[in-house]
């Protein structure tokens, strides 16, 4: 049960969105990643406590959604402030 559980819970595989990135939710809203929370909790926490993307919508109100549901339903747009003004133009 413990081999089924692991790879269910396990996200430790899965791409984090970066801090300050933005990201087009699927109703059209414009969302900036804020964080991550739960971030080494263990593989044995992970169903009480999912590793979390913590993102503001445009309007300002705080959300959370659980990594592994991230980018099922999130488009990337652009990275954040930092990785635009770099001089080489790279994102």
């Amino acid at each position: 049960m413990t081999v089924i559980f692991n790879s269910i819970y396990n996200d430790s595989d899965i791409d984090r969105p970066s801090i300050g990135t933005v990201w087009k939710g699927p109703e059209g809203g414009y969302y900036t990643v804020e964080g991550i929370a739960n971030e080494g909790v263990g593989v044995g926490n992970l169903q009480t406590y999912p590793i979390t993307v913590v993102y503001r919508h445009e309007d300002g109100r705080l959300r959370t959604k659980p990594l592994r549901w991230w980018h099922g339903s999130m488009v990337f747009v652009r990275g954040s402030k930092d990785q635009q003004e770099k001089p080489d133009g790279g994102v």
